[in-house]
């Protein structure tokens, strides 16, 4: 059976299906199909170990593809992939690239190609595309009389052993990224949510300038208010000082207020007591020198006039 019939029996038994064959993370990809296929064609389920996108199926061939296909490019207009061609597609085809199997139906301008996935999520299908962005194909050779030796078997195990850790490897430094690209994602949906609502506080439109502007002046009118409640702060500690003196003065009035009476009830009856002093020596005088008749004052004497007694 040559490579077309096989073909043609590949696409009976398998259009409309999905197929995965290799990571169950990742299910039903354009590479599945591609792997099922050469394992159909009787090459081992790991021919493409250790390639992480499909465009690696060109750029980066293992030793085991390059011991079962040729390798041809698409640099000539005259290029045509034939039936059974597993047509790889640069990463600028949405990244990771992309892989199917020539059906044979091609021009200079067309080919059809079996394959799934494209569009993402899609089974197993038939779908004309043109050479844009296109590497090249792989062409299948008949290496069924080829016999290989220990040594080559080991080699090739080995060959296949290393590249699958090295995409083990990847894969999980692919998962590492994809969570840290997630996480960067929430915090970013977490600020745009934010601004939005700054936004809106603001009465601003939705736009970093405009929100910063506005934020800048409210942190100005902050500044101010900070400096005004600082100010009264210390109004408040002058005016606390103030009434504490102010008490002090109260209380040192309310003491002299307290003397001051006490000092004239003293003089009350000192005037009192003076007074009787007066009246008794105004007698004592009256009785033993007479009765005064004339009192005078000159410079600073009191000249007092008396009466004898008869």
């Amino acid at each position: 059976m040559d490579i077309a019939e096989k073909f043609k029996a590949f696409l009976n038994e398998n259009n409309g299906k999905f197929i995965e064959r290799v990571d169950s993370s990742n299910l039903n990809q354009c590479f599945d199909l591609a792997i099922y296929f050469c394992e159909y064609l009787g090459l081992p389920k790991t021919i493409f170990s250790g390639l992480i996108y499909a465009y690696e199926i060109y750029t980066n061939p293992t030793e085991v593809e390059k011991q079962n296909f040729t390798l041809i490019a698409n640099d000539s207009v005259d290029a045509i992939p034939q039936v059974g061609d597993l047509v790889v597609w640069s990463y600028l085809y949405g990244g990771a690239g992309h892989v199917g199997i020539c059906t044979g139906t091609a021009n200079t301008t067309s080919f059809e190609c079996f394959e799934q996935n494209d569009p993402i999520g899609t089974n197993c299908h038939l779908k004309t595309y043109s050479y844009s962005r296109v590497l090249g194909w792989l062409r299948f050779k008949d290496t069924s009389g080829l016999k290989y030796n220990e040594e080559e078997m080991s080699a090739m195990r080995l060959e296949r052993d290393a590249n699958w850790n090295k995409y083990q490897e990847a894969l999980t430094k692919q998962i590492e990224t994809q969570n840290e690209l997630d996480g960067t994602t929430s915090q970013l949906k977490t600020y745009q949510d934010f601004q939005k609502q700054i936004a809106g506080i603001l009465s601003v439109p939705n736009q970093q300038p405009e929100i910063v502007g506005d934020i800048t002046k409210l942190v100005s009118v902050e500044t101010q208010l900070l400096e005004t409640q600082y100010n009264l702060k210390e109004c408040q500690k002058q005016l606390t000082t103030i009434t504490d003196q102010y008490k002090g003065l109260e209380q040192a009035r309310e003491a002299l207020v307290i003397r001051l009476e006490g000092l004239e009830k003293e003089k009350t009856i000192t005037d009192r007591s003076l007074q009787t002093c007066e009246i008794k020596l105004q007698n004592f005088i009256n009785g033993s020198m007479g009765k005064l008749v004339k009192t005078i004052k000159i410079g600073g004497y009191i000249i007092q006039f008396f009466k004898p007694k008869k």
